[in-house]
């Protein structure tokens, strides 16, 4: 998912405690390796696929373990289409790892933390908390809003403390209907 210097990548989350220790280290890692990063803290996987595809974003980065128990958390990347990478891509990204790996020893990790501060004048972590309304303002000018409207319908909403939480209510609110969460 980077393939240059000068790369902004998208992060998110779900709500897994861990997850906020390991989007910071995640962001700090990229920044070291001269990649801007926007922290779009914890939104629905569609929401950060949508984001990245739709905002120019060179990737993303979604720390999540989807349906696992709570206690797991992995890394799901996505390509700048705004889709996780296929078999070819997931190959690439492990061959590059690997000769990450092999490289890796005390003076190239000394130079290049030497080189990444010199760059860090145009590499950035910043926080967007407010991207999830892009794409609730998407999905309301998508469907026809007007009928969904008309039906008055009211939803109960159990969004089991995760992503969904923090879009869903407002989505449906803005499509008129009558939320309890």
């Amino acid at each position: 998912i980077i393939r240059r210097d000068g790369s902004h990548v998208l992060l998110g989350r779900d709500a897994r405690e861990s997850g906020e220790e390991i989007i910071h280290t995640v962001a700090q890692t990229l920044k070291n390796a001269g990649v801007s990063v926007t922290i779009a803290g914890i939104l629905p996987t569609p929401t950060i696929l949508f984001l990245t595809r739709t905002q120019n974003y060179d990737g993303a980065m979604i720390i999540t373990a989807s349906h696992n128990p709570k206690e797991y958390n992995g890394l799901k990347f996505v390509t700048s289409h705004g889709m996780f990478l296929n078999e070819h891509e997931i190959d690439e990204l492990k061959k590059i790892y690997e000769l990450h790996l092999e490289k890796t020893d005390r003076k190239i990790l000394h130079d290049n933390a030497q080189k990444s501060a010199l760059q860090q004048n145009d590499v950035f972590i910043k926080y967007e908390n407010n991207l999830g309304s892009k794409h609730v303002h998407h999905i309301v000018e998508s469907v026809n809003s007007e009928l969904i409207r008309s039906k008055k319908f009211s939803v109960v909403l159990d969004p089991i403390n995760s992503a969904g939480a923090i879009i869903t209510p407002d989505l449906l609110r803005q499509l008129g209907c009558d939320v309890t969460v």
